[in-house]
């Protein structure tokens, strides 16, 4: 826990603090009849001397658990009041200085419950990670809110990846989860800064976090082929490759069907080793009912020649 030394006794910390809370009050008073921005800064700093003052005289230590939710309830509060106090006549001295505390002591926050969440063990790890998971979702709300997204996208997504591997390292839940991190990260990246990376990037980078997410069910495949992580596969490739038709993406729609193609795969051999009857019989279903379609297909050439050249043309102009 960190505590500073105390230069002062406690009768003059005490002193101390009450004339930086008696200066904050009087600025406070003073920005709420001049108007001016200068005051609330002045609050502001006074009210952050007076923390100091507590820090230094013991009172409060950084390092206690609820510190991180607390410093996030602070920065939560100040930008609400930033946001309720635009819509007033106090707008031009409040806004713009509870609106910039407000976005920092979230960032604190995040960042001291992220050193905690590194140093637990066990169970323990989650009170400090679901702090920093909610200091992502204040930065996820931010970044739909504000006009300038790159910060608070940004803040957003390195709090959601960044615990989540903690979490995973910390709890021992398997190496095939590490992927999911920068999977969920990417995809939210995505889609909260779509305007400013546009179509095209966009596109790229929810096909880098899809490939990311594959990689999961993937590498636990590796290790033991289960039922369980093919169904999840076989999932993730049907979902985004369906959004790679919605998106316009050959990217998305490349790693989705070589998704497709190795859960095939898996599946197969699966099959193979467990029941070798059963993929006989499969594979002989299959052989008849590829002969069928080519017999249908065949019938219809030159409408699926005219398909597949409008498709081929519209599948060009992807990005």
């Amino acid at each position: 826990m960190l505590s500073l030394p105390a230069p002062f006794t406690q009768v003059e910390s005490l002193a101390l603090a009450g004339i930086a809370v008696l200066w904050a009050l009087l600025s406070g008073v003073a920005a709420w009849r001049s108007r001016r921005e200068s005051d609330v800064w002045a609050m502001q700093i006074w009210i952050g001397l007076g923390f100091v003052q507590a820090l230094t005289a013991g009172w409060i230590t950084l390092g206690n658990a609820p510190t991180p939710y607390l410093l996030l309830a602070a920065g939560a509060g100040l930008y609400g009041a930033a946001q309720l106090l635009g819509r007033t006549d106090l707008r031009e001295a409040f806004f713009h200085p509870c609106r910039a505390t407000g976005l920092a002591l979230p960032l604190a926050a995040g960042l001291l419950a992220l050193i905690r969440t590194w140093r637990a063990f066990g169970a323990a790890v989650w009170f400090p990670a679901c702090a920093v998971f909610l200091v992502s979702l204040f930065y996820f709300v931010v970044a739909s809110r504000e006009e300038r997204r790159v910060f608070p996208s940004l803040a957003a997504a390195l709090f959601l990846g960044l615990p989540f591997i903690a979490v995973i390292d910390q709890t021992r839940l398997g190496g095939e989860l590490y992927a999911l991190a920068p999977g969920a990260s990417l995809l939210a990246l995505a889609w909260l800064l779509r305007t400013e990376l546009g179509e095209r990037w966009s596109r790229h980078v929810v096909a880098v976090g899809a490939s990311c997410l594959y990689a999961t069910p993937i590498v636990a495949l590796s290790d033991q082929i289960s039922w369980g992580w093919l169904a999840a596969l076989l999932v993730l490739a049907t979902a985004f490759g369906a959004v790679s038709f919605g998106l316009r993406s050959r990217s998305l729609l490349t790693v989705s069907t070589a998704a497709l193609l190795t859960d095939l795969g898996f599946f197969i051999f699966r099959i193979g080793t467990s029941a070798p009857t059963l993929l006989w019989v499969l594979g002989a279903a299959f052989g008849l009912a590829v002969m069928g379609a080519a017999a249908v297909l065949e019938s219809r050439r030159e409408d699926l020649l005219q398909q597949i050249r409008v498709f081929g043309r519209e599948l060009q102009a992807w990005s």
